[in-house]
């Protein structure tokens, strides 16, 4: 009796448990854009203003955004805002409070090879509405794009609301377009010229692609890489994901060096004007080297780099 009685509350905690599980992921919100296919997504855990204050939030702390497990942001396609351009990948996000009224979205382990740290920063307007929202409320919403932004992305914007406070952050989506390759799938993302001119200006590299073997991965290999273009350098990056374990408040883990692999770039001047970037052709040599050709604005180039077959030689 006494063993089944044990049995009946594992089971019972057991389904608790899930169901409890369940339930917050039932709770989870979403905001999603869409362009050429591809989409940007922002999921966290649903949560009541109740009798939270501003004042919870102090200068250079940030929050969760949500309940439960970790906010994420899934980015199918770069993510423009301003001169930020977020690579493709899957990140935990939190949001910032930089200084009084001065709000940004942090995105965990988006910049490594980019801005000298792990995360990248978006920042946003903030308002205060008469209104209150009772219930935490993210979504992405159209807008009309600035008067210098391509017209070829997806203009919009991503609304965080939380009672009567609210952040808005330009979230513009880059074009995509598949490129051939032998044994490999190759997204080729128009990135609008003067945002990669300067980035390139500033020595910052910018994601142009993204790179997929066909089949099955080497052992050991990421699923996906981003190719990074700078002024004199090319880099295939693995696409960053977002941690799992600890209700995913797991150590963000930076990019295996043995996966990641460093290339030149060579650039002229191009014959026509590019309003974005765009790789043309994908070859692959003999010697297992990718070589991409693209251009962009009054240039264009030659990249030229190990494919990611094997791990990197001399890694570790």
């Amino acid at each position: 009796m006494h063993c089944r009685s044990a049995r009946r509350v594992v089971w019972s905690t057991a389904i608790l448990t899930l169901t409890s599980l369940t339930a917050a992921e039932a709770q989870r919100l979403k905001a999603r854009l869409e362009h050429d296919g591809r989409a940007v997504e922002l999921e966290c855990g649903a949560t009541r203003y109740g009798s939270h204050s501003l004042d919870e939030l102090q200068p250079g702390t940030e929050w969760r955004l949500g309940s439960n497990t970790a906010s994420t942001l899934l980015v199918e396609t770069p993510l423009v805002s301003g001169e930020t351009v977020v690579p493709t990948g899957s990140y935990r996000v939190k949001l910032r409070r930089d200084g009084d009224l001065q709000f940004e979205l942090t995105i965990e382990g988006a910049g490594y090879e980019l801005e000298g740290g792990d995360a990248l920063y978006v920042g946003g307007a903030y308002a205060e509405h008469e209104k209150a929202a009772e219930k935490l409320d993210v979504r992405f919403v159209d807008r009309e794009p600035a008067q210098d932004e391509d017209d070829a992305l997806r203009a919009g914007s991503l609304e965080i609301r939380f009672g009567p406070h609210s952040v808005t952050i330009p979230a513009a989506l880059a074009p995509t377009a598949s490129v051939k390759a032998s044994g490999f799938r190759v997204d080729s993302f128009g990135i609008p010229a003067r945002v990669l001119e300067a980035r390139r200006d500033r020595g910052v590299p910018t994601v142009v692609a993204a790179v997929r073997k066909k089949g099955r991965p080497p052992k050991g290999a990421p699923d996906a890489y981003n190719l990074l273009v700078s002024d004199d350098e090319a880099i295939l990056l693995p696409a960053q994901v977002a941690p799992a374990s600890s209700y995913g408040f797991a150590p963000v883990v930076p990019p295996a060096d043995e996966w990641t692999f460093r290339g030149t770039v060579e650039w002229a001047d191009a014959q026509e004007e590019a309003p974005r970037s765009e790789v043309t052709k994908v070859e692959v040599t003999k010697e297992k080297r990718l070589r991409f050709t693209l251009r962009c604005g009054a240039k264009e180039g030659v990249v030229e780099i190990d494919a990611p077959v094997r791990p990197r030689r001399g890694a570790g």
